[in-house]
């Protein structure tokens, strides 16, 4: 047997793991959740959920996404590159929070990382530094920030306070107890949260492959075998090539309705979507986790070989969690 990512050939014991199209951290669907058997192997499943899937569910835009739906995480990330919440107004600007439920108001609930505050004499406003992220002394006060004479901020219950106190001490910042403080709760105020995601190669690689792992599925293993998806598979499974060969970010919604309700700040979709087809000799998918962000994603620029009609397209209801296939519609039918 031959795993589609690393083309090794191994024997069936190396094939036992399930490999889901869409990663079950983004829900699970009990009536067809479209798993793959015998296509992935052992190793490169371990390899994708300890290196690209623990990032997408809890460090990534989608990964935001799942708290509005109700999907969160069992145990959030210590430190999150890509997402950054921050409060943006009054006085709580800058503090450093992450998303950690939906109440029933239907309102994000937010919490505090913990962290400390830095008074800014240039900018005038307090920045705030995630622990194990403290600057040094010499490179705050070289960035202009006023150390001697301002407040500096705290913020954690009593063990983050002791490891905080203990990282400013080993950076050079020793505090005075009139100096050291702790931020009064936020509990039970409204704020507005600057939010800044960045999405990188390790989250576009995630993406292309649920893209292969859908086509695996229509199709089949030996399809996606072949050397034409070579150069996506080698992106996902080792990280090579150019991620901009591979996937666009900010597309037009999928579904036609969609697209005419987004110039009103509307979707009328609930669910993931996933399209693929042909465009000339490219074999193009498109994927919208939550129908939020749509990515295009180009899994074959010049196929060769047998051509076959590929065209498919499925929705997952996160209400109903149900499966269903998508069906094409002429545009001349929509006029």
């Amino acid at each position: 047997m031959k795993c589609i990512y690393c083309m090794i050939d191994k024997p069936a014991s190396k094939f036992i793991k399930r490999e889901h199209v869409i990663p079950q951290c983004f829900g699970v669907f009990p009536n067809d959740n479209l798993v793959l058997h015998k296509t992935v192997c052992d190793d490169c499943n371990q390899y994708f959920g300890d290196n690209i899937e623990l990032y997408m569910g809890r460090d990534s835009f989608e990964g935001f996404a799942r708290v509005k739906f109700g999907i969160k995480p069992k145990k959030q990330l210590k430190s999150r590159r890509r997402i950054k919440n921050k409060i943006n107004q009054g006085e709580h600007k800058g503090v450093i929070v992450t998303e950690e439920k939906v109440g029933e108001d239907g309102q994000i609930k937010i919490q505090k990382v913990p962290q400390v505050g830095f008074f800014s004499g240039i900018e005038q406003e307090y920045f705030y530094f995630e622990m194990g992220q403290i600057p040094t002394k010499d490179n705050l006060i070289s960035k202009g920030f006023l150390l001697k004479n301002e407040i500096v901020w705290i913020i954690g219950d009593e063990n983050e306070y002791k490891l905080l106190v203990k990282e400013l001490e080993e950076k050079g910042i020793p505090l005075k107890n009139d100096v050291a403080l702790t931020k009064d709760d936020t509990n039970g105020l409204s704020v507005l949260v600057e939010s800044s995601i960045t999405i990188d190669r390790t989250i576009m690689r995630g993406l292309c492959k649920i893209a292969l792992n859908y086509l695996a599925s229509q199709v089949s293993n030996q399809f996606v075998l072949s050397e034409n998806f070579d150069p996506v598979r080698n992106f996902i499974r080792y990280g090579n090539g150019k991620s901009d060969d591979f996937l666009i970010v900010n597309q037009p919604p999928i579904l036609h309705e969609d697209q005419f309700l987004e110039k009103f700040g509307a979707k009328v979709t609930r669910g993931h979507l996933i399209v693929l087809s042909w465009a000339k000799n490219a074999l193009i998918s498109k994927l919208s986790l939550f129908n939020e962000l749509t990515y295009k994603i180009n899994l074959c620029s010049g196929y060769k070989g047998i051509w076959m009609p590929i065209k498919f397209g499925h929705h997952f209801d996160l209400d109903k969690k149900e499966v269903t296939k998508l069906l094409s519609v002429s545009k001349a039918l929509l006029i």
